[in-house]
């Protein structure tokens, strides 16, 4: 091996070791235990499918040791710390050979915190970033070097199965054009560009096989349908969300929103990330003035995300915490294209140094390499430390224990019907339980292994992706809401609401409530609670406020049982405990309840408890005074 290639493979190890050591135990929230659960049946996940992620995924549940869900992670950071070695290997050869320069790109890329996120939890960006580096770093060699066409076809194939993993490698389709129309213009070349690339996306025949497979004999786990063409064509657009052809034309109606992408990607997502390293990747331009291929490629790499499909996902005049959320990964791989030119432009500002004074260079190489460690991975940490997240775990485990036999709960989002899948399907918690998927649309099942309801859950009208389910079938058992705020007026309006760990049971309207028994029955069940571990998680996500609303309200419950049995110290130590997992939607289920079950008393409890913090904090006295002008 050349030394270079002693530095690569060090640093691989070397990030990776740092996300090994800060990755995600377990389960994350969203959509992370549903590509869990896909890898491991290998079957479709939602639209596009992510035939690519799924496969990977399906290898790596092999290792011998692990949870299904940690061997997911893994794949994260392996897939990061590959997108940093190709931002050190691009760097090195946009500067002749400069390892400090590279190095310290390769970091910076490793630890703002958006990457440090992605990489140590189960989701499709890291790769996606990954895919997208090794196509920029395959376009710099085939710029700099002689061409060799080989590495254009290269480009088009990982072009191609990239579209397996996520849809938005294929804006790195203009850099291939421009780097085919610059060094390699005849039609023969572009023609096999083509087939290279159509070879790459025939792994989507994954998603139709397993497709095939689900209808036929209920395979695992198979959220999308891919069986027939125009259903391929449905999953493969993403219809389901928003056409992709769509979204694809939508800025061409707008062209505001290419300025507003790119003022986005400046603010929240370069300086967000990089903060002051991120001015860097503009003195890339100067160093590459004479190299005008190589600048024309990073300049058509960086502008294709953060001018083109920024205008398309991320062109909100003002993003909300949520959106940026849930649209920042989409922008991941123009963080690592900045921290290539990061590298470049540091760069072209201690060239002149080193040459001045070559005495410095060893104490100024080591600056360089820590200045990724010192200013950017600290907050990396600070805000996205997965390592002790237990969320997900929790919920689901806490909430699966608890239910009786024959159990039918009803999950209203990604957050609640994900990590629930995954503890059923995949370590098999609770086989008697049945998993649907409800909103104010109506019930139905969602991703159901049919063959494990055969003979539980015989008399359940239909199995299959998305096949609604009768409200009728719902009465007379026993049925578990994790959101009822979602589920229609109607189908709501014929239960009693009752608490039931973090979770309501719903009891058909003419039934009569067994008060007694109902609290013996929370009592036992809030028994298996874990919170603790909620109380010092510091994710504020929308998934994560999502299930830490899920804690908020048998805690809150539970201190008014124990103020009922005159136990007011204890009470008060749940209420206070509550009060810290406080959210506006727990809040709105909280308020929901004591609402339909006309339950005064409670109100008034709840109230009195949050008076000695109403005056120290503005939430809690404006919840105060809506919970009186509502109840009191």
């Amino acid at each position: 091996m050349r030394p270079k290639d002693y530095i690569s493979l060090a640093l691989f190890i070397s990030v990776f070791c740092l996300y090994l050591i800060y990755l995600c135990p377990t389960l994350f929230s969203g959509d992370s235990p549903l590509l869990t659960v896909s890898a491991f049946a290998l079957g479709p996940a939602h639209p596009p499918g992510y035939p690519l992620y799924v496969m990977l995924g399906k290898a790596l549940s092999f290792i011998p040791a692990g949870s299904v869900a940690f061997k997911l992670n893994l794949l994260s950071a392996l897939s990061g710390a590959a997108a940093s070695v190709l931002v050190f290997k691009s760097v090195r050869m946009l500067t002749d050979g400069n390892t400090p320069a590279a190095v310290f790109a390769a970091l910076l890329s490793a630890a703002t915190p958006l990457a440090w996120a992605e990489a140590t939890k189960a989701e499709v960006y890291t790769l996606n970033a990954a895919l997208v580096m090794a196509i920029f770093y395959l376009g710099l060699r085939f710029l700099k070097e002689a061409p060799d066409r080989r590495l254009l076809f290269a480009m088009s194939f990982i072009l191609g199965i990239g579209m397996g993993n996520h849809h938005t490698i294929g804006f790195m389709v203009f850099p291939l054009a421009l780097a085919s129309a610059l060094r390699a213009r005849d039609m023969r070349t572009a023609l096999y560009c083509l087939l290279f690339f159509t070879a790459g996306t025939g792994i989507y025949v994954l998603s139709h096989i397993r497709s095939l497979k689900y209808l036929a004999d209920g395979a695992l786990f198979a959220y999308s349908d891919a069986s027939t063409l125009k259903n391929f064509l449905v999953t493969f657009l993403r219809e389901e969300y928003q056409s992709s052809i769509k979204l694809v034309a939508a800025p061409a109606h707008d062209p505001l929103s290419f300025f507003r992408g790119i003022y986005n990607v400046a603010r929240y997502l370069l300086y967000g990330n990089m903060g002051i390293f991120s001015v860097l990747a503009v003195l890339c331009i100067p160093l590459l003035w004479r190299r005008k291929a190589e600048l024309s490629f990073v300049l058509a790499s960086f502008l294709s995300y953060a001018a083109v499909l920024s205008a398309m996902v991320y062109a909100s005049g003002e993003p909300r915490a949520n959106s940026l959320f849930l649209l920042d990964p989409y922008m991941l791989p123009t963080l690592y294209i900045a921290s290539a030119s990061a590298g470049c432009g540091l760069f072209f500002l201690i060239r002149p140094i080193t040459r001045r004074a070559p005495d410095i260079q060893p104490l100024l190489a080591l600056a360089v390499v820590l200045l990724p460690l010192v200013f950017t991975l600290p907050e990396a940490l600070r805000t996205n430390d997965l390592s002790r997240h237990y969320l997900a775990e929790d919920f689901s485990d806490n909430l699966l224990e608890a239910l009786p036999p024959r159990s039918i709960v009803i999950a209203d989002s990604d957050s609640s019907y994900f990590p629930l899948a995954y503890k059923n399907f995949v370590e098999k918690k609770r086989d008697d339980v049945l998993l649907l998927y409800g909103d104010a649309g109506g019930i139905m099942t969602q991703s159901a292994p049919m063959w494990s309801y055969k003979t539980l859950f015989s008399d359940l009208p239909a199995m299959g992706s998305f096949y609604p389910v009768p409200d009728d079938y719902l009465y007379g058992k026993q049925v578990f809401a994790f959101d009822v705020l979602r589920l229609s007026e109607d189908f709501i309006s014929r239960f009693r609401i009752v608490p039931f760990i973090n979770s309501y049971r719903l009891i058909p309207i003419e039934q009569e409530i067994d008060r007694a028994r109902a609290k013996d029955e929370f009592r036992r069940a809030f028994g298996m609670l874990v919170y603790e571990r909620t109380l010092r998680e510091k994710a504020s996500d929308v998934y994560s406020t999502e299930l830490k609303m899920s804690m908020f309200i048998p805690l809150a419950h539970y201190a008014y049982l124990l103020r009922e049995q005159g136990d007011a110290d204890l009470s008060q130590k749940y209420y206070e405990n509550s009060i810290k997992l406080i959210t506006r939607k727990g809040v709105a289920h909280y308020m929901l309840y004591l609402k339909a079950g006309g339950r005064k008393d409670e109100a008034e409890a709840f109230v009195e408890a949050l008076e000695p913090y109403a005056e120290t904090y503005p939430n809690v006295r404006k919840l105060s005074e809506e919970l009186k002008k509502e109840y009191l």
